[in-house]
């Protein structure tokens, strides 16, 4: 039975709730430790000289590629409990707003969202009720995150 989940630049281990991260902040993280994922542009001349994604491209939706329009990598900016930031990079290279890559990278970056926001929907559920004993108050914020765990 096959329990990894695979992406270029991430995997996904079911069996031990884990993920590894390939291309970024690399190394393996507990699902346990996710509570937000976005999908950003990072500004490709800063990549891999400051920390990832603290330079995000905003571009346009240009179809075709612009005299002087800025290259940038896709990729996830993943936020932990402690407060800390993961780094996914989907783009193997740079890429322009509204080339075919740009796209392709797109997609891709929003699969692996999608997955890791149904684990994060999970374990912070999880984690929240857990609190419910300790602070009442989580009975009232955190209804939708109940029922998902209940079904």
């Amino acid at each position: 039975m096959n329990h990894v989940i695979q992406y270029d630049s991430v995997l996904f281990d079911t069996e031990n709730k884990t993920m590894e991260i390939l291309d970024g902040t690399k190394g393996i993280y507990p699902y346990t430790e996710i509570v937000e994922c976005k999908r950003v542009n990072e500004l490709a001349k800063y990549k891999g000289k400051e920390e990832p994604f603290t330079h995000i491209y905003y571009g346009g939706r240009v179809q075709g590629r612009c005299f002087g329009e800025k290259g940038f990598y896709v990729g996830l900016k993943i936020t932990l409990k402690d407060g800390s930031f993961l780094a996914i990079y989907i783009s193997k290279n740079k890429v322009y707003a509204g080339n075919d890559f740009q796209k392709r990278d797109y997609k891709e970056a929003e699969q692996i969202k999608n997955l890791i926001d149904k684990i994060i929907d999970k374990y912070i559920c999880a984690y929240l009720v857990s609190q419910l004993v300790l602070n009442p108050i989580y009975k009232y914020i955190n209804r939708f995150c109940l029922k998902q765990i209940i079904v």
